[in-house]
């Protein structure tokens, strides 16, 4: 790790990857089905929710491995343009940095093929090295998914110690146990992830609104369910709000929604908003992301989203 430096004002962890999505057409050739546009970025959940953070101009610094490659060149060179902290960054000479690859194909489910590389070398003991850090900020914000999971309890181990806000976007593989969720202060949530955690289909508003009741009293402050151009549900245990229901909005792309929106969130609620108005900036934001496809090329910008 370099020189101990100021803190960021969030911390966030999760996967990082270069990104290739491929748009697909409905030709096939010799057997082969052929693509339309391909693009090639920086991406994977972690650098997804530290872009949409910097990008509300918060400061943020991210926590992961990247291998001795030209993709993790690529992934430094992107974070730096977005103004996002490489402080944290480590180096994992094993292995290679992680990929994921996007196919998208319209009318279709997307689907994802992910080399995570590098991310599996994050460890508990690499957290500790950044406890300074983790002392000093104001939030940590953390996708909690498989590859980083010892990692990711760590930090959330260590935030609590020292009182800091948490924020958990977990992957629709992760089980999450009581004792767990009693540790995060909020919970973001979309129709994926809220069945999975539930084991249960969720689909709609009112799925939404048992999900949140069933794990309400888990968390510490509140649950966020990004539903997509059905608006975002915002539960605490005084109300349940929803906010910018049934949009209008187009649906592309969703790839990168829900961690474009977890960072948007968590860069206004430091920025001292109030749940509502956080989430509904989170949700605007990640509506505009969701028109276009691909992630990173995706993602709006500062003047794009407004004040």
């Amino acid at each position: 790790m370099t020189e101990h430096m100021e803190s960021p004002d969030i911390l966030t962890l999760g996967v990082l990857n270069v990104d290739i999505v491929m748009e697909l057409s409905h030709k096939i050739i010799g057997g082969k089905i052929i693509g339309e546009e391909i693009s090639l970025n920086t991406g994977g959940h972690g650098c997804n929710q530290a872009i949409g953070i910097a990008r509300r101009g918060v400061s943020v610094g991210i926590l992961g491995k990247l291998g001795d490659d030209a993709f993790a060149t690529q992934i430094k060179n992107t974070l730096k343009k977005e103004g996002v902290s490489l402080q944290l960054l480590l180096d994992a000479k094993s292995t290679n940095t992680g990929l994921g690859i996007i196919m998208v194909e319209k009318e279709k489910q997307n689907t994802y093929i992910d080399f995570l590389g590098a991310n599996y070398d994050m460890t508990p003991e690499d957290i500790d090295t950044f406890e300074p850090y983790i002392e000093t900020c104001r939030m940590v914000v953390i996708h909690l998914g498989f590859s980083t999971y010892p990692a990711a309890l760590r930090l959330i181990e260590l935030a609590n110690k020292y009182g800091k806000t948490v924020v958990v976007n977990p992957s629709s593989s992760t089980d999450m146990k009581e004792d767990l969720l009693k540790k995060i202060d909020y919970l973001v949530l979309n129709y994926a992830k809220a069945s999975s955690l539930l084991d249960m289909a969720i689909d709609n508003l009112k799925g939404a609104r048992v999900a949140a009741n069933l794990l309400l009293n888990q968390i510490k402050k509140a649950i966020f369910v990004q539903m997509d151009d059905q608006g975002v549900l915002v539960a605490t245990q005084e109300e349940f709000t929803v906010l910018d229901a049934y949009s209008g909005s187009e649906l592309a792309d969703m790839s990168g929604v829900t961690d474009f929106f977890t960072g948007v969130l968590s860069a206004e609620l430091v920025k001292g908003a109030s749940l509502s108005a956080a989430a509904l900036k989170a949700h605007r934001a990640a509506m505009i992301c969701a028109g276009k496809v691909g992630v990173y090329t995706a993602f709006p910008t500062e003047e794009e989203m407004g004040v």
